[in-house]
């Protein structure tokens, strides 16, 4: 609870990314992937030929589908939301739909 606690005082604090390295003015509120798990199977000296990728879509050999969507959690009394951005797996038929749409 102590994020919320947070937020609600909306105390400056920075953040410091144990990956990265990179500090930040405030907590990040957005989190996901640039790629979906599948992806890194992939060699890396293949994915160009094998790997379509978009914003929002991935495709593998033409034959593994994912999509990226947003859960987008609201934070009570707190000018921004938290989400996370996922990527499903999709079967053909309905990935034909979602291009469609």
């Amino acid at each position: 609870m102590k994020l919320f606690s947070y937020l609600n005082k909306k105390k400056k604090t920075s953040y410091k990314c144990d990956c990265c390295g990179i500090d930040y003015g405030e907590i990040p509120l957005c989190y996901g992937a640039d790629y979906p798990d599948f992806y890194f199977s992939i060699p890396p000296e293949e994915r160009n030929e094998r790997i379509e990728l978009k914003e929002s879509l991935c495709v593998v050999d033409k034959k593994h589908f994912y999509h990226r969507g947003k859960l987008i959690i609201p934070i009570k009394n707190y000018s921004e939301d938290l989400i996370f951005n996922i990527w499903t797996s999709v079967s053909e038929d309905n990935f034909g739909k979602r291009m469609d749409l």
